[in-house]
């Protein structure tokens, strides 16, 4: 059986990414997607629980979900790739790579990805004065490459993944092969639909503006969306406020990507502000993007530190599965190199990685808009089963 694996986030699953299984499935027999859990990397609660939109993913073509460990799926994109392929290739199962880019050119692809792990020393210089020039880092590579790698390919978006998924391959010298899909319809970005295709960030905020989005999402994820509470990030924004007020400065630069004394400019900033928004945007400047100050505020919820972030993953976790899946998981029993969870209550120890985890659906159920779950949801949840496929 041939397996390909994906990395999604699904917030929320949507008409796009089922052309995507489609596609990856004219080149293999088997989905397996590792998917972020509560929060997700633009530094958000996902708008619909993990549950939910594991749900969805099996019920259009996915067979096996797994999830990504938070410390990865609110991180950098360099760190959200590189933990969501050493799990797909700790499973030890999975055959090839499968994500779309706006380019569609898996060489094209694979030797920008080469040009970036040995970076000329003409163009790490160039990034250097872009760095100190106050420029993103993001912003300073793609000018420093731009005479050496299509401007496209550090500018789109899924371009740019694309590129990180090659990367994390290469630095963990895995047998996974990568290949491509072109994106199509909407872009990554784009407020507006086409056709039956679009973005989920277009879908969010057609949600949030109450407009229907049923012609964009597939019709049993639809069924889902309907009977399942939505998240908002800004049910946060007391704790986060009082978070920030009372935190110490040595305490906030032990979080993940504060650094030049970022700390202080959050402090100032919930002196000021009390809302999640209001204070990710007054902290944010051209050298650290919103996206990253979010991201922040997050993992300070979490109490989230440098040092686990540095950490390889530790265990694959279970959300849900089809029949296919079954027979791929037990596949997996005999070559996956970590502990694999199936029911959280049989890991009798959680701590480190799995534990922020578990923190993170506690956290996340505060942002429901009704139907939150209790604290310790994750202890009564079994993964998801559909054994029979309409």
């Amino acid at each position: 059986m041939n397996v390909t694996g994906i990395i999604a986030e699904y917030n929320p699953f949507h008409n796009g990414h089922h052309y995507q299984i489609k596609e990856a499935k004219k080149q293999a027999d088997a989905v397996v997607a590792v998917m972020s859990g509560s929060f997700v990397q633009r530094g958000d609660v996902a708008l619909y629980d993990k549950w939910v939109r594991t749900e969805a993913a099996l019920l259009n073509g996915v067979d096996l979900v797994l999830e990504l460990p938070v410390c990865y799926a609110c991180a950098t994109a360099e760190r959200f790739a590189y933990g969501a392929v050493a799990t797909l290739d700790a499973l030890g199962i999975v055959d090839t790579l499968c994500f779309g880019s706006e380019s569609g050119d898996i060489r094209a692809l694979e030797h920008a990805a080469a040009l970036l792990l040995e970076e000329p020393p003409a163009v790490s210089e160039k990034i250097k004065r872009g760095l100190e020039a106050g420029l993103p880092f993001p912003a300073a590579r793609h000018e420093a490459f731009t005479d050496v790698v299509p401007p496209s390919l550090l500018r789109e978006p899924n371009n740019i993944l694309a590129l990180e998924y090659i990367c994390a391959l290469k630095k963990i010298k895995s047998a996974m092969k990568p290949f491509t899909i072109r994106r199509i319809g909407a872009a990554y970005h784009a407020e507006h639909s086409a056709g039956s295709i679009a973005s989920a960030a277009a879908i969010r905020r057609m949600h949030d503006d109450g407009v229907p989005f049923d012609a964009v999402v597939p019709a049993s994820a639809m069924h889902l969306y309907c009977n399942a509470p939505t998240h908002s990030i800004s049910r946060l924004n007391t704790a986060v406020t009082y978070l920030l007020r009372t935190a110490s400065p040595a305490w906030l630069r032990s979080l993940p990507d504060v650094t030049e004394g970022l700390e202080h400019r959050f402090i100032q900033a919930a002196r000021q502000y009390n809302t999640f928004a209001e204070i990710a945007v007054h902290v944010k400047t051209k050298r650290y993007p919103l996206s990253r100050i979010r991201r922040i505020l997050i993992n300070a919820l979490l109490h989230m530190d440098k040092d686990l972030c540095r950490q390889p993953p530790g265990y694959i976790r279970v959300l849900g599965m089809t029949q296919t899946g079954i027979k791929l998981l037990a596949r997996a029993k005999n070559t996956c190199r970590l502990p694999i969870i199936v029911k959280t209550a049989d890991y009798n120890t959680p701590k480190g990685m799995f534990q922020k985890d578990l923190l993170a659906t506690d956290i996340a159920a505060l942002c429901a808009a009704a139907g939150g779950h209790c604290a310790g949801f994750d202890f009564k949840r079994s993964p998801i089963i559909i054994k029979n496929l309409p």
